[in-house]
């Protein structure tokens, strides 16, 4: 099985890479599609210690995280988990 369909995220919107969204960060509106590359925590739902949604690479942080790249409520909440260690880096 590819990532093009991975079924649905907890809104019920379809996720994977054949499906267009936009950033769910307040505001944004900017076109993405809801593959990998623009899941919080670089996976589908995976995980307490991120949301389970989509974000431009405007809204998403590398922190030393091992899912991936994470949004910026998400990136500042594991920052205060790790106290501190994590440095956040633009994508």
């Amino acid at each position: 099985m590819g990532w093009g369909n991975c079924g649905e995220d907890s809104r019920g919107r379809p996720i994977g890479y054949n499906h267009p969204g936009t950033c769910d960060y307040p505001g944004c509106g900017k076109p993405i599609h809801r593959g990998l590359d623009n899941a919080c925590g670089g996976m589908h739902g995976d995980g307490d210690d991120y949301c389970d949604e989509y974000f431009c690479s405007e809204h998403l942080y590398y922190v030393r995280h091992p899912g991936g790249p994470l949004c910026p409520d998400c990136a500042e909440r594991w920052e205060k988990k790790m106290d501190g260690e994590a440095t956040r880096g633009d994508r």
